[in-house]
């Protein structure tokens, strides 16, 4: 199943008290995104995303508004950027990412991760905030493997039973899985993917595994690509029945990868 809304940006605005809020897709009126500003600002000679200047942007200064057209974001390149905000007397800068698809609830995370798994070249999906609720759980995806990059942005996946396959069933080389923590997991099959040659770092996981095979989190093929990563993943599962004790990771004769997992 195709994301029904196309490309998706998040913003993270690093305001003046330190402190990171997150403007995601939801936040849309009009056509335009809506973006708090510090209070210190006034008014707004200049503003680029990503390098691109934007046009089609309004300020309403007694509500500290910046109203950025979607029509704008939508044609930047995938991926993380700076967005720098001009003013009369202070300049501003936060980090924008722009991404092919946001996940904000349980029923997105089981019709968008077989759709990446099949389609996800160069694309990017993140997820937007926790998501709970999920439930059974299998990937359904038919066939391919997921070669693009899933940021959980530091959110979390609560309460999935996984009762076929994995989150992923086909991870690739070119694949990243970073930045994700998947909380009272339980199941009967390994976590994070069933075919793992991609980069995973930190990532924590923590549950219950009945007869898990082979792996709690990740199985890897043979011919593992030299210089991919498992770095800063913490694992903490109880696993009983029928599994094979192997450890964390499973790596098949001839696997080598850089590996700091826990």
């Amino acid at each position: 199943m195709q994301p029904t809304n196309g490309k998706h940006e998040i913003f993270s605005f690093a305001k003046e008290t330190d402190k990171t809020a997150d403007y995601a897709a939801n936040n849309i009126e009009n056509g335009y995104y809506k973006i708090l500003l510090p209070l210190s600002v006034g008014s707004i000679t200049e503003l680029k995303i990503k390098g691109a200047v934007i046009s089609d942007y309004s300020y309403t200064d007694a509500e500290k508004t910046l109203k950025i057209a979607v029509s704008e974001i939508s044609n930047l390149a995938t991926g993380e950027g700076d967005m720098s905000i001009k003013t009369p007397v202070k300049d501003y800068g936060a980090k924008i990412v722009v991404a092919d698809c946001v996940i904000t609830t349980a029923a997105e995370l089981k019709a968008v991760l077989p759709y990446a798994e099949q389609n996800s070249l160069n694309k990017l999906f993140v997820l937007g905030n926790d998501i709970s609720g999920i439930g059974d759980y299998t990937n359904a995806a038919t066939g391919g493997w997921f070669n693009g990059t899933l940021d959980g942005r530091g959110y979390a996946i609560f309460d999935m039973n996984i009762t076929e396959k994995s989150l992923f069933t086909n991870v690739s080389p070119y694949a990243v899985i970073k930045n994700l923590a998947v909380l009272n997991v339980t199941g009967a099959s390994a976590v994070i993917a069933q075919t793992f040659y991609g980069t995973i770092k930190d990532v924590y996981v923590q549950g219950a595994l009945t007869g898990a095979p082979s792996a709690l989190v990740a199985v890897s093929g043979a011919g593992y690509e030299n210089g991919k990563l498992i770095e800063n993943v913490l694992i903490n599962v109880t696993a009983t029945g029928a599994w094979v004790n192997d450890g964390v990771f499973r790596f098949v004769a001839g696997a080598a990868a850089k590996c700091n997992a826990t």
